[in-house]
């Protein structure tokens, strides 16, 4: 089976979704380098996973020619496939709000890739050098469209198979013995009354020959064991402390105050969390989970250097 995948900018064949898989995807890609003016997204069909035998089937292009794109210009990938030979692409620049998108049929696939939507219709210029680069900077959203887990038909199916067992418990018949196979009961037989021993007759006073015998002789007290000083305190040596986690690169960047109505974006270096860069721009680390959301990542997703997540002025 084929896989149907992008060009990223160091030319590698980078995968997205299977040829007759039906599923959605989400991708986010940043512009490779500051200055293009053009952003094109080129996909390819591969039966390898690799650029030598990838095939072109068509193409997205984001931009005007004129204005220069940084790393504020994230572009939001849409792709699904219906399982049958439709392939459906969306792109849209999260700064200027552009969108773009393209239909491919893979049973008429041409030369000339697939065909834009009517309403989308542009002008494709040509590749300049690494103007078109793309990176791609967050694969955190996947979601199966056409293979949903059947959850409500599964939770009925087991708690109808909960309830039957309890009722075969509860009618489960007790295991009886049979009236023939009953012994029969045995009157205890009488037993003789038991003579009371005769009463046994002692002198007044006991012989002094017994009466020695009967006193055991004094024991002696053992001699006091002699003891060594006592022995010197143990020294106990004192538990290491703990290593604290160093602060988070983002507790030295000076945040904007207020943040802009555009919002504005923040680079992760090594060892910054959604919690952090939460404290550090809303003074609030329990929005991280908000701002996960916006930026559709997980809440405890551990983030990579490079990563650009978008500020909101408000969350």
């Amino acid at each position: 089976m084929a896989t149907i995948g992008i060009k990223i900018a160091n030319g590698d064949f980078y995968p997205l979704l299977g040829e007759n898989d039906p599923q959605k995807k989400k991708f986010a890609l940043i512009p490779a380098r500051k200055g293009q003016t053009w952003a094109h997204i080129d996909f390819y069909k591969s039966e390898s996973r690799v650029m030598e035998d990838a095939q072109r089937i068509g193409r997205l292009s984001l931009g005007n020619g004129t204005r220069e794109m940084d790393e504020d210009d994230v572009i939001d990938l849409d792709i699904e496939a219906n399982g049958q030979g439709k392939i459906n692409a969306i792109a849209k620049n999260v700064k200027t709000d552009e969108r773009r998108e393209l239909v491919i049929w893979l049973n008429a696939v041409d030369k000339a890739g697939g065909r834009e939507s009517a309403d989308e219709k542009i002008e494709t210029p040509e590749i300049i050098g690494d103007n078109a680069g793309l990176l791609l900077m967050d694969f955190s959203y996947e979601r199966q469209s056409a293979k949903k887990f059947p959850l409500v038909p599964v939770c009925v199916a087991a708690l109808s198979l909960a309830a039957a067992c309890c009722l075969f418990l509860f009618f489960l018949p007790r295991g009886k013995t049979p009236a023939s196979e009953k012994t029969p009961a045995v009157a205890p037989a009488e037993l003789p009354p038991v003579a009371e021993p005769p009463a046994v007759a002692y002198a007044e006073e006991p012989p002094e020959q017994e009466r020695a015998l009967a006193e055991p002789p004094p024991v002696a007290e053992p001699p006091a064991a002699a003891y060594a000083e006592e022995p010197p305190e143990q020294e106990f040596a004192q538990p290491e402390q703990k290593q604290r986690r160093p602060p988070a690169p983002v507790r030295s960047y000076k945040a904007p105050k207020p943040i802009p109505k555009n919002g504005t974006t923040y680079k992760v270096r090594w060892g910054d969390t959604l919690w952090d860069i939460t404290d550090v721009f809303y003074n609030n680390p329990w929005l991280y989970i908000r701002l996960a959301r916006y930026n559709k990542l997980r809440p405890y997703a551990i983030l990579l250097p490079g990563v650009v997540v978008r500020i909101p002025p408000k969350l």
